[in-house]
């Protein structure tokens, strides 16, 4: 499964190498050190979550797109694509249940954030340099 993800998984290897690693991990950091901005934070952030999507991703699908062995040594005779790695796209519906369950998340911490007032009440480039 590591070589598969790693090395020979296709789309999964471009996911995992290029969004979850480069550009939610190495992208984010320089950013951070280079420009410690408040808009070079706030696009590390965004990279920093899309690098979480893509990882989410490859680890489920890219697991369940991996042709899997089931009985090692021994030969299993099946008509159905026996091994290959099909590609999978979301239906509008998936799109929307998963996008649905994001909203309802974000939703539930800025009410918990607005009710146990856990924000700062002044975000002034002045006081953030101060802090830092």
């Amino acid at each position: 499964y590591e070589h598969f993800i790693l090395v020979s998984g296709g789309i999964y290897t471009l996911l995992f190498w290029g969004v979850q690693v480069i550009l939610g991990g190495l992208v984010p950091i320089a950013l951070v050190f280079l420009n410690p901005s408040r808009s070079s934070t706030v696009l590390a952030s965004i990279l920093v979550v899309i690098g979480g999507f893509a990882q989410v991703y490859v680890i489920v699908i890219g697991g369940q797109a991996f042709p899997l062995n089931i009985f090692p040594g021994y030969e299993v005779i099946e008509g159905f694509h026996e091994g290959v790695v099909n590609p999978y796209t979301p239906s509008i519906w998936e799109l929307m249940l998963g996008l649905g369950g994001v909203a309802l998340a974000l939703f539930a911490a800025g009410l918990g954030a607005k009710i146990l007032r856990v924000l700062p009440t002044n975000l002034s480039d002045a006081n953030l340099a101060a802090k830092g």
